[in-house]
């Protein structure tokens, strides 16, 4: 998969590698005999659920949560926006989007609204088009996630019933221009003692307090900034050097 990849992305201009890529998956797992006998064809919608309100589940699930998503998934798809050069991005109208969002999908027993990192960074990547046209890449990824969602209990059994190479190298070829942005962009500039600490931990994998390693990673990497690199800040101000010609000026 990966050598078709990266053949179709040098002589075959006209086709996406990632879509050829995975047909050659699909292609190599039909040789190879995997087993789909075990998935069953499911259509699920939205129920309406009336939520009990208790200090208890506020505690336990609602501020955690609140504290993930603020300070994880939101700082990490417009931080991906940004390096793939969109400056002017509205990340509190991304938070009341999403907070509303998530309010109206409590009462149907779902997830919490959020911008996704790994998609954001697709949709806003060179490979879905002009700057100025990239709109269109996230308006079909969301018809795409309207469609399926009734048949996400269908499509989830048959990821697992995949070998786990499969949805990791197409995960991996597709963010693959994203994890090069990110990169430049953590590792340029100011903050590169933080940046480099913050992608440490969250390569690791690391979990505190049930909470995963991204959103320490975050914590951890402005820590040791202010720790080692308090002039990026701006908290403190250099004193202009004075050169020897400066100096000899001065006294006369």
């Amino acid at each position: 998969m990966i050598l078709v990849f990266f053949v179709s992305a040098r002589f075959l201009r006209r086709f996406p590698p990632l879509i050829v890529a995975m047909l050659a998956g699909i292609a190599y797992m039909l040789y190879s005999g995997v087993d789909f006998s075990g998935v069953e064809f499911s259509v699920n919608f939205p129920e309406f659920i009336v939520p009990e309100f208790t200090l208890k589940a506020f505690l336990s699930y609602g501020l955690p949560l609140a504290l993930i998503l603020v300070g994880m998934e939101i700082p990490a798809g417009v931080g991906l926006v940004k390096g793939m050069g969109y400056r002017d991005v509205p990340a509190n109208a991304i938070i009341a989007v999403g907070g509303f969002a998530t309010m109206i999908s409590a009462f149907f027993n779902l997830h919490s609204t959020c911008i996704a990192a790994p998609a954001t960074g697709i949709c806003a990547s060179p490979e879905a088009g002009k700057a100025e046209k990239r709109w269109v890449a996230a308006v079909i990824t969301g018809a795409v996630f309207m469609l399926g969602a009734p048949f996400y209990g269908y499509v989830a059994s048959m990821i697992q019933a995949m070998p786990g190479y499969f949805m990791a190298i197409i995960a991996g070829l597709a963010l693959m221009r994203v994890i090069a942005s990110a990169m430049r962009m953590a590792f340029a500039g100011k903050h590169e003692m933080g940046g480099l600490f913050a992608f440490l931990i969250a390569a690791s994998g690391v979990q505190i307090l049930g909470i995963g390693a991204s959103f320490w990673a975050l914590v951890l990497g402005v820590f040791i900034s202010l720790i080692f690199e308090t002039r990026d800040f701006g908290f403190t101000s250099e004193r202009p050097v004075l050169s020897a010609r400066s100096l000899s000026r001065n006294s006369g």
